[in-house]
C-alpha cells in the first residue's frame, strides 16, 4: 500500500543529501557573487580559490602554487586509499605554504585532513591514507600560500563498488 503525500507536504531528506545540497548552494552563491566585496567595499575582490587558467599548460607561477595530487585511478578498497600531495613552492620566511587541506565532496565526510607547514618544513610533500566512499569522485587539495591565497589541485578516482 502506498501513501500519497498531501500537496505541499515537506519531503524527508537524509543528512548526506542535505549536506550535498548545502555545499552545492554555497558554491553556487560564492560563484555568482564573486564581485560582491568589490561592490560593497569599493575594492578589488579577492578570489576564494585560485585555479589554473589552463591545467595542461601551467605558467611558472601556477606550477609553484597548484598542488599536485596523486592517487590511483582505480582503488579496490576505499578504507585506506593512499594520497600524495606535492608542491614546488619555496618555503622562505616571507613566502611559504601554510597548510594543505584534502577534500572529497562525493564522500559523506568531505574533509579528509589539514596538514600544516612552516618555512622550517623545507618542502611541501605529504602522504596520507584516507577513507573514500564507493564510486567515482574527485580528490581536491587546497594549498594556502601566505602571500597568494588558496590554490586548488585535484585528481579523479574510482573506488570499487565493494569498497568502503
Amino acid at each position: 500500500m502506498t501513501h500519497a503525500r498531501p500537496y505541499g507536504a515537506a519531503s524527508v531528506i537524509g543528512r548526506r543529501s542535505l549536506l550535498v545540497h548545502a555545499v552545492t548552494g554555497v558554491l553556487a552563491v560564492v560563484g555568482l557573487t564573486s564581485g560582491f566585496p568589490a561592490w560593497v567595499f569599493g575594492q578589488a575582490a579577492v578570489p576564494i580559490l585560485h585555479r589554473p587558467k589552463d591545467p595542461e599548460n601551467l605558467t611558472e607561477f601556477e606550477r609553484m602554487h597548484v598542488p599536485r595530487v596523486r592517487i590511483a585511478e582505480v582503488i579496490e578498497d576505499g578504507a585506506n586509499a593512499p594520497v600524495i600531495v606535492e608542491m614546488d613552492h619555496p618555503m622562505d620566511q616571507d613566502h611559504y605554504i601554510r597548510n594543505v587541506r584534502i577534500l572529497d565532496y562525493q564522500d559523506p565526510l568531505i574533509w579528509k585532513g589539514t596538514f600544516h607547514f612552516t618555512p622550517d618544513s623545507g618542502t611541501v610533500s605529504l602522504y596520507t591514507q584516507v577513507r573514500l566512499d564507493a564510486g567515482k569522485s574527485t580528490i581536491y587539495a587546497v594549498a594556502e600560500c601566505n602571500k597568494h591565497g588558496r590554490w586548488v589541485g585535484s585528481a579523479d578516482v574510482d573506488v570499487a563498488v565493494g569498497g568502503c
